[in-house]
């Protein structure tokens, strides 16, 4: 009987250690954002006819977001700038062979077309955040202050 209350006691600090840990890590993202620096996220986007997802980081800044693509990526999609946000949904059944299981897909649309965003629960907030304020992105040419 004490292996048994041992190993509930064990498990239960377990739970406690990573609620407090994605918890600390969830109001370090909010108070960088809201602080005025910047945030990158890491992502996976998709172009709507394309299987491959393209791996990189979004980066938010206070009224504005830019997309770096992964520096191994063979053929990065480039995020148009017009993107709308339409809808969050899980992964599908066919995405779930390709992503982390606990991805959130953010579909969006543009005049270029269908647009995914897959990121992580804890950050899917702050994503929508920035593209529901139909902000423009950050061009690589544009100077910053």
């Amino acid at each position: 009987m004490p292996e048994i209350q041992m190993l509930v006691y064990a498990g239960l600090l377990g739970a406690c250690a990573s609620a407090v840990y994605v918890n600390s890590r969830q109001r370090k993202i909010t108070a960088r954002l809201f602080g005025g620096r910047h945030t990158r996220i890491l992502c996976l986007v998709r172009a709507g006819g394309d299987r491959l997802w393209t791996r990189g980081y979004i980066t938010l800044e206070s009224g504005s977001w830019s997309w770096e693509p992964g520096k191994r990526q063979q053929n990065p999609v480039a995020l148009p700038p017009d993107l709308a946000q339409r809808q969050v949904r899980p992964l599908s059944r066919a995405d779930g062979t390709r992503l982390n299981h606990r991805f959130v897909v953010i579909e969006c649309t543009s005049a270029e077309g269908d647009v995914h965003i897959a990121a992580l629960p804890g950050q899917v907030e702050h994503l929508c955040m920035v593209l529901g304020r139909q902000t423009r992105p950050v061009d690589a040419e544009d100077p910053r202050p």
